[in-house]
């Protein structure tokens, strides 16, 4: 039993190593109480609550509370295409389907 449990964190390891980047961050004191506090509220891991928190500020749009994961995916590449940043991409195709609403109920 325990030669498996190590041959199964190896193998998490392995899988860490090749698909996670990993960052050791340094916070005034505090901080680290209170991000453990948010992230409880929100019943999600430092890890993830921190991730988000930094995605949303690089993207300027806070993906977890508004698309589900393979969405946001989609989102990305779409504006990466289009050459827009994430942010006026959403916004310039909200406006889009806005516009195509009204028109459409006017007609």
């Amino acid at each position: 039993m325990t030669q498996s449990n190590t041959e199964r964190n190896r193998k998490i390891q392995e899988w860490k190593k090749a698909n996670k980047d990993r960052i050791n961050l340094l916070f005034e004191k505090g901080m680290r109480a209170r991000i453990q506090e948010a992230s409880s509220m929100e019943n999600e891991s430092v890890t993830e609550y921190v991730s988000k928190a930094v995605e949303a500020r690089l993207t300027g749009v806070p993906f977890s509370k508004l698309f589900s994961s393979d969405k946001k995916d989609l989102i990305i590449e779409a504006a990466k295409i289009s050459g827009l940043s994430v942010k006026d991409f959403i916004r310039e195709s909200v406006y889009t389907r806005a516009e195509e609403l009204v028109k459409g109920s006017q007609e």
